[in-house]
């Protein structure tokens, strides 16, 4: 029992990085435990039981709100984030898969130094598919160092990630080289074993930290880094998620406009930014036709455009192709199905089509149910019953482009606006292709309020702030409940407002055109690490295929 007891104390380690414990520097030995545990493992239903305890433990303290375990919580909400709690350390086993082989056959050495390799293949690889879910990358428990962080403008948050393990890598090496004697409590060896990982930990650490202070300095807003900018306000309902399919959807639209009226009478805004389907169902007028001349007929006095998330519902004629999801609509022989979009309402009266941004990466089970259109019977099976599950797919990504007049009295210019939703912004190469294709700033639209006082909703924006760092974007959050405000491109706040409250928030922010290493060349890292794992496991089977055959041949 006592090494389960040690591991699952390791998983606990290497979670309590995130926020909003924000114990970051336990990260760095959270690995130790359970390497020195798989060192004494004897059988592999023992080693499978001894990597299962460590990311039970590292996926509960880290990833335990996702049933929200609040009292009016939807029952399959609660089931799923047991059922992912239950299945998710399985994924984090496959690192471990590679490790143990490189470990058998080219020894311990090169399995230690192999792990920050195979572990940033296997986050990288966590993000692909539509069964993905990179919450917990460890790049993540760094952003409380923020100086640290910022090397992900070059690598991505994987190379946070890669440091992470590097560390752990390090400290794991020279316990493991001189365990022997620091057992025999021989004190020049603790000492001898100590100065080794300091000399080799310092610059790994030193260097980040030299060059994400530059980074600090350089975007702390303390000198002009851009001629452009833009003022933008976050409206924060406050609304009850539970209630929010069930009231009524024009009384929604009311408190929004009530807070946004009095944010426009302290300042003139350019852009408002209302958060995910804060417009719920108001008829197929609007959300099939996006008729929004009532909202835009309340912008034009301003020159005030709006981005709003809405439930944008899309018709089809019968057909044997329609999308899984299809449903009935009632009173005709159509079929609809729904979106979870965002548009962008122009205050000029003359403009009526406006772009939209329909929502590309959705949560697995709970807005998508993956592989849904190669078993369709799915969708009574897993259907969500609080009215948002079985959305569409959106297939196209652009930025939304803004023509603002009227700043703080500056001339105007071009928004080019990167709008994420949601899970969106966990995905890294999602949000850089905005920057790519050359979004000058980020928005982030989500609810969030599923998880209200929880620890998701401090870990969503930290993935915000990374996202920003990544891109070097100035970045508005909008959320329902909270936490609405700005990012600057170092990752730091320009301005958050008070969650769990109704209000408005506004804020003068930079457009900046640069594009960054990651934002040019991507997972750059990731892919090199998988090139690198590839290679060790494939010596390994080489090596083993070779001491084989030499063992037929003696025989």
């Amino acid at each position: 029992m006592l090494q389960y007891g040690l591991v699952f104390l390791g998983g606990l380690m290497l979670a309590a990085g995130f926020a909003p414990l924000n114990l970051s520097i336990l990260t760095f030995a959270g690995f130790l435990p359970l390497l020195v545990t798989l060192e004494r493992s004897k059988s592999r239903k023992n080693t499978i039981a001894i990597l299962y305890t460590f990311f039970f433990a590292f996926h509960g303290l880290g990833n335990w709100w996702v049933s929200s375990w609040q009292p009016n919580a939807d029952p399959y909400l609660m089931a799923s984030g047991i059922a992912l709690w239950l299945g998710h350390p399985f994924f984090f086993m496959v690192p471990f898969i590679g490790y143990r082989l490189i470990r058998k056959k080219l020894g311990l050495a090169t399995a230690v130094w192999s792990l920050p390799f195979l572990w940033v293949s296997f986050e990288w690889l966590h993000s692909l598919s539509d069964v993905a879910y990179p919450w917990l990358s460890l790049g993540y428990t760094q952003m409380h160092f923020l100086n640290i962080a910022q090397i992900a403008d070059i690598t991505g948050v994987w190379g946070v990630s890669f440091l992470v393990v590097l560390v752990n890598s390090i400290i794991a090496y020279y316990f493991f080289k001189y365990r022997g004697t620091i057992a025999s409590k021989s004190a020049r060896s603790r000492k001898l074993a100590f100065m080794w990982c300091t000399v080799y930990i310092i610059p790994v650490l030193v260097i980040p930290s030299w060059y994400g202070n530059q980074s600090i300095d350089y975007y702390n807003g303390k000198h002009p880094i851009s001629s452009k900018y833009i003022t933008v306000g976050v409206i924060q309902p406050n609304i009850d998620p539970w209630q929010k399919w069930e009231n009524d959807s024009y009384h929604q639209v009311e408190i929004h406009q009530h807070i946004q009226d009095s944010l426009l009478k302290t300042q003139p805004i350019d852009l408002l930014i209302w958060s995910e389907t804060a417009i719920p169902y108001l008829g197929m007028n609007v959300s099939s036709e996006h008729n929004f001349s009532f909202l835009q007929r309340s912008l034009t006095p301003t020159h005030t455009a709006l981005l709003t998330g809405f439930s944008e519902i899309v018709t089809f004629p019968p057909s044997p192709n329609l999308p899984a999801m299809a449903k009935p609509l009632r009173g005709t022989n159509n079929f609809y199905a729904a979106n979870n979009s965002a548009i962008l309402i122009l205050p000029d009266t003359s403009k009526h089509d406006f772009p939209v941004h329909r929502k590309m990466r959705l949560t697995p089970f709970a807005e998508y149910i993956p592989f849904v259109e190669q078993l369709p019977f799915l969708v009574k099976w897993l259907e969500w019953g609080v009215g948002i599950s079985n959305w569409m797919k959106g297939t196209e990504q652009k930025p939304l482009p803004l023509t603002y007049t009227i700043s703080n009295q500056r001339e105007g210019g071009e928004a080019r606006i990167g709008c994420i939703i949601c899970i969106e912004s966990i995905f890294p190469d999602f949000v850089r292709s905005y920057s790519l294709d050359g979004a000058n700033m980020l928005v982030v639209i989500t609810n969030d309020a599923w998880y209200n006082h929880t620890f998701g909703p401090e870990q969503h924006y930290e993935i915000a702030a990374m996202r920003a760092i990544e891109n070097r974007r100035s970045l508005a959050r909008c959320a329902n409940t909270g936490i609405s405000g700005f990012i600057r491109p170092s990752g730091e706040p320009y301005s958050i407002a008070p969650s769990y409250k109704s209000c408005g928030l506004a804020q003068s922010i930079e457009l900046l055109d640069y594009k960054t290493i990651y934002t040019r060349y991507g997972d750059w890292l990731p892919m090199m690490s998988f090139g690198v794992s590839g290679v060790l496991i494939v010596l390994g089977l080489v090596w083993r295929r070779r001491k084989e055959k030499k063992q037929v041949v003696s025989t």
